[in-house]
């Protein structure tokens, strides 16, 4: 914790947020579809993709799946192509509300991995 004084020679105390991110986080504007492991056959949960990172992503979904959770992310661009799916693990939900609309902001670590290319064509695919 920092300490310092106040203009009146008071102690004050003020923390700082500790990073504690392992990957630098880019912008993504891919839409997403999810589907748990063992799951039947189905579309799957839409969702959109909010950051892309080499360890992980960020997703907006309507469906809340818990920590811990694998998941298939099928990834999709605006115009619906399709540059591939990733297997995840849930690491972590929060409720939001987006234009009134509940949701769920779900961070997830890729199972394994992105290299940095498959992450910057990722992010091609995203403009």
């Amino acid at each position: 914790m920092l300490k310092s004084r106040s203009q009146k020679g008071e102690k004050t105390s003020r923390t700082t947020a500790i990073e504690r991110r392992a990957w630098v986080r880019f912008t993504s504007t891919l839409e997403a579809s999810c589907q748990s492991k063992g799951a039947l056959k189905d579309a799957g949960w839409p969702g959109k993709v909010v950051d892309l990172s080499l360890g992980g992503v960020g997703l907006i979904l309507r469906h809340r799946f818990p920590s811990g959770t694998p998941l298939t992310v099928e990834l999709k661009t605006e115009s619906g192509r399709s540059p591939g799916s990733v297997s995840v693990r849930v690491i972590h939900t929060r409720p939001m509300v987006i234009e009134g609309d509940p949701c769920w902001f779900t961070g997830c670590a890729f199972a394994q991995n992105l290299t940095e290319r498959e992450l910057q064509e990722l992010l091609a695919e995203s403009d």
